[in-house]
């Protein structure tokens, strides 16, 4: 619910541009779920249970990167 949240906060302030694709934001929010939730299992696996500091940045950084393409520039 967060990550709609922000989506609809960001199109109400005019942040994100109109959608390109029919339906772009529905999936847009269920990109950034699944990426969400799996992260940090993920994580844990590749780096056998040691989660650092510096994966939650890098987990920052990669949502950022799901949502810059759809910012208005």
């Amino acid at each position: 619910m967060q990550f709609e949240k922000i989506i609809q906060e960001l199109i109400s302030d005019q942040l994100i541009r109109e959608e390109m694709i029919e339906n772009e934001y529905v999936y847009l929010f269920k990109n950034l779920r699944i990426v969400s939730d799996f992260r940090l299992s993920a994580t844990m696996i590749d780096k056998e249970n040691k989660f650092m500091k510096k994966d939650i940045s890098e987990g920052a950084h990669q949502i950022r990167s799901i949502i810059f393409p759809t910012l208005d520039r």
